[in-house]
């Protein structure tokens, strides 16, 4: 679609240019629920830059299929392990989640999941990022070495297999005994990043240590825990 902008209305135009909205700053210990796609402080934030494989979706090499969307997982989760994330985020994604730039130390994320060959720039990243991605290409790293299907195309094929749409912010109600926090969903399953296991654990309300984990995700089934790599925990 193309606007055409006269007058006031142009004035209006480069205003609004000239005076961008504030980025909203989260930072924090973040888990990585796939290739580009965080979870921090309760908000999910998509990086605006790249576009990775879904947690599920699967591209060929050498004749053979292999888990791309989860390989692209895991490479964000090792770039981001111990390290304190810093997202600038403008604007929600259609699912609610905050596109958002982040980084993990001198790490632009963005820029390390194209560079790995294990995302596509979009649009918002062409600028910075399009050289990166030739050159990516051209060495036939990660996805490049194949085939597969663009992120947004596999999306559309698939739609249901994606992440599940974000909740609300998470809130804490009383439920019995036991502290159960809901969003507006009614999603209650703790996701915490265990720095002494070294594991990502989930717990189920009524669950021992349910009441003192700090919920860094909430999830509406176990098996949305488990897709995005967490464990049950065995407390009990």
């Amino acid at each position: 679609m193309r606007f055409r902008f006269t007058g006031i209305a142009l004035l209006f135009a480069l205003g609004s240019l000239a005076s961008p909205l504030s980025a909203q700053v989260i930072n924090g210990q973040a888990v990585a629920l796939d290739g580009d796609t965080l979870e921090m402080t309760g908000q999910r934030l998509r990086l605006v830059e790249s576009d990775a494989p879904e947690l599920r979706q699967t591209c060929k090499r050498d004749g053979a299929e292999w888990a791309c969307g989860a390989q692209a997982r895991d490479q964000l989760a090792s770039i981001i392990a111990g390290q304190e994330v810093i997202c600038e985020g403008r604007q929600p994604a259609p699912d609610n989640a905050l596109l958002a730039t982040c980084r993990a130390g001198d790490v632009q994320l963005a820029e390390a999941m194209v560079g790995a060959g294990l995302a596509v720039v979009t649009p918002e990243g062409e600028a910075t990022l399009a050289h990166l991605q030739e050159r990516v290409k051209r060495h036939r790293l990660g996805i490049w070495a194949g085939d597969f299907d663009s992120p947004d195309v596999w999306r559309k094929a698939n739609p249901k297999a994606g992440l599940p749409p974000v909740r609300a912010a998470a809130a804490r109600n009383e439920s019995g005994r036991t502290k159960v926090y809901r969003n507006a969903f009614g999603c209650t399953i703790k996701g915490n990043d265990s720095r002494r296991m070294g594991e990502l654990i989930y717990y189920l309300p009524g669950m021992k240590y349910y009441d003192g984990t700090r919920p860094e995700a909430l999830f509406c089934t176990e098996e949305e825990a488990q897709a995005a790599g967490f464990r049950r925990s065995r407390g009990g």
